[in-house]
Formats: structure tokens, sequence, C-alpha cells
């Protein structure tokens, strides 16, 4: 622990910096001050792990953890607890707490450390709540392992070539944690294709910021019911239903009929939806009227649609 004269000293650098105490939720304790110091004075890479670090300190430590889910060895997916921020809000809250202390501590900028923050906000908001984990991860391995091989690198460069260099030996990490923030290779390889393969593998997309008002799930709102005379309520909840299911089947889901003549003499109609899997769904018949029933009975909904093979 640091002693209190120097802790004094640090959190009288922050109010010189930014013109006052930080916020309650954003303050950091004399615990989260003196660890984080000494970890960068012994020459170590400023990281706070955030399932213990975060706002009124000892009063959360190790009571952070979120769900994540993963495809098993049967293809099924199944939910696990992991130790982390349960979400970008709560992640937001414990990085506060970190940039905080790093101002006091004259590790980084207020301007370098909130270009992180947003950096990773908007590759969280690209890839939605359901690739949390996979923005957990990658947010922990550029703080605690590619922010200590960019220095690396940056340190490299600066001894070969001093003129031109933005690496300041005095306050090293700010090139550094500017130069991550900003790493498009890094976060590709290690947030961008794996969100891609886990798409790919079926994983339910679920948006990160969820927009005030807005439902849980926007497949589940219920169709309005039918208006107009008596004698058209028949045809609204029809329409009603085929537009729910054309719905629920994805954004760019389109319903196409198409009649064609076939090798018997009659007609064929088919229906075909074209939805992000790519469904397609025909109803044949040896006349044109039974195949048009089919796929009119397809396109509504109705649990029953007479089929006829050539």
């Amino acid at each position: 622990m640091l002693s209190p004269e120097v802790i004094l000293d640090k959190r009288s650098n922050y109010r010189i910096i930014t013109g006052g105490d930080p916020l309650e939720q954003c303050n950091f304790t004399d615990a989260q001050l003196s660890a984080l110091s000494q970890r960068v004075a012994g020459g170590g890479v400023p990281y706070a792990d955030f399932a213990v670090w975060g706002p009124y300190g000892s009063r959360i430590e190790k009571r952070m953890k979120f769900r994540s889910s993963f495809l098993d060895t049967g293809g099924e997916w199944k939910s696990i607890e992991v130790p982390g921020p349960s979400s970008f809000g709560v992640w937001e809250e414990c990085w506060s707490v970190f940039e905080a202390a790093c101002i006091a501590d004259g590790i980084a900028t207020q301007a370098t450390l909130a270009m992180y923050a947003a950096e990773f906000k908007s590759r969280v908001r690209d890839y939605g709540a359901g690739c949390w984990q996979l923005c957990v991860e990658a947010d922990v391995i550029a703080r605690s392992e590619q922010f200590v091989h960019e220095r690396a690198r940056q340190l490299a460069a600066h001894r070969a070539k001093p003129e031109g260099s933005s690496y300041d030996p005095d306050r090293p990490w700010e090139s550094v944690i500017r130069a991550v923030a900003l790493d498009r290779g890094f976060w590709d390889r290690q947030l961008e294709k794996p969100a891609l393969r886990r798409e790919l593998q079926g994983a339910p997309r679920v948006p990160a910021f969820q927009a005030e008002g807005e439902c849980e799930n926007p497949s589940k709102r219920e169709a309005p019911p039918a208006k107009g005379p008596p004698g058209k309520n028949a045809r609204g909840t029809a329409r009603a239903r085929r537009n729910s299911v054309v719905r629920t089947a994805g954004t760019t889901a389109v319903a196409t009929a198409w009649s064609c003549a076939s090798r018997g003499g009659g007609r064929r109609v088919g229906v075909v939806s074209h939805a992000p899997t790519t469904a397609c769904t025909l109803a044949s018949g040896a006349g044109s009227r039974t195949g048009a029933s089919a796929a009119r009975s397809i396109l509504t909904g109705s649990p029953r649609a007479p089929l006829v093979s050539d």
C-alpha cells in the first residue's frame, strides 16, 4: 500500500488535471490506486481484472459474472457462468474507475483513455450482446498482452530512430494504449473473425444497446387485429398471419409465387421464401387451380395445404 502522503499527492494530481474529484461511481479506493501504481512502477502493464476491479472497491470484488454460450460437441448451444463484467454498461463502470486511477497516477492522458473506451464501445455495438464473451476476451488480451507487445515494438523503433517517434520513455503507455485502440488487425483477429464464425454456427444475434421502448424480441410482436367489414375479417386475419410468418423468417424475407408448365401439361405453382437461411417450399398440382390453392395455403399459414405430386 502506498503511503497516505503519496496517495494524497496522486489524488491532488487528478484534481489538477480534471478540475475536480472523480464522481462517486468512478472513484478509486486507496488499495486500487496503490496496486495499479506499484504494478506499473515495477515495469508491469497497466492492467486490471474487471471481474474484481470496479466501483465501490471491495464491495463488489469477486462478484461480477456473466452468462456465456458455447457450441458443444453435440451441436447444441450451452450456457456457462464466466467471471467478468456482465454487460458493456458494467464494463464501462469498471473502466471509469480504471481511467480515473490511470489519470491520477500519470499513466496516460484522459483523451487517450477515453479513445480506447470509445473504440471498444463501437466494436461492441457492431457485434452485439450475443458476442459479449468475445468482446470481453478481446479486451482482456488487448490490455494484458497486446499492450506489452506494442510497447516492445515502439521501444525498439524509438531506439532505432528517436526523431519522429511518438513513444515517450517517461510516459510509455500513452502511445501504446492509443495504438492498440486503433489496431484494426488485432481486433480483426481477436474479435471480428471469431464473431463471424459464431454467427455462421447459428448463434443468436442480440443488439448490444437496446433502444428505449423497444421490445426485447421484435419477432414476438403480435400482429394487430384485422379491421374492416365482417366479410373481410378472414382475409385480414390471413394477411396478418402471413406477415407474421414472413417477418419471423427475417427482415429480408420475401415470398414469391410463380407458375410454369409441367411435363404433364398442368401448371406448377410454387412459393419461395428468401430468408437468411434460404428456405424453399414448393406446392405442386396437376392443375393451376389446385396449385394456386396450395400456394395460398402456405402463404396464409394454413395448417394443411393440398399437395399433389406429378
